[in-house]
């Protein structure tokens, strides 16, 4: 049985166009990107981002291989939508991971990229990212565990961490 749904959201801008913020949220190594380094990610199945896609990953702290893995994630990605201006341009492109394996009760994490004109003399093209989580724990010990693994202050540090890579990465 899982506890109440726990709602976690943030958002960031980027500057840069939304076609290259989805290259990089589409790239086999963007996991490992966004990633802090504290979390060491080895990517067991990667398929190409799209509808019914699957993502398995483990976790595990730094200096151990990924034979010591804390914990194992199996995502299958779904509800992609487009809605594009009548130039063809894509203004908002959305779509959702939702966790079929892996610590939680529940956890399906909601990504938007929404395309921006940046303004006051900047000019250029800029993407607002949004990531809402919908997650639920386990009771028990393991749902314990992932109160203090998957809290909001740690969900808010992944978050900005995300949101700073994205930035260097697509801003230089």
């Amino acid at each position: 049985m899982a506890a109440g749904i726990i709602t976690f959201e943030r958002a960031h801008v980027i500057r840069a166009p939304i076609e290259r913020v989805l290259a990089l949220y589409r790239s086999q190594d963007v996991l490992a990107k966004l990633t802090p380094p504290a979390l060491r990610v080895h990517v067991v199945r990667g398929d190409t981002l799209g509808p019914d896609s699957v993502l398995e990953f483990t976790l595990s702290p730094p200096f151990c291989s990924s034979t010591l893995s804390l914990i194992r994630w199996r995502a299958v990605h779904s509800g992609f939508a487009t809605r594009r201006d009548e130039y063809g341009n894509t203004l908002i492109h959305e779509f959702r991971d939702t966790m079929e394996v892996g610590p939680l009760a529940s956890w399906t994490h909601v990504h938007s990229f929404h395309s921006r004109t940046l303004s006051h003399g900047a000019g250029g093209k800029a993407t607002r990212v949004v990531d809402t989580i919908h997650l639920s724990h386990r009771e028990g010990p393991m749902g314990l565990a992932t109160r203090l693994v998957f809290s909001h202050s740690s969900l808010h540090m992944l978050f900005a961490y995300r949101a700073l890579m994205s930035a260097w990465l697509l801003e230089r």
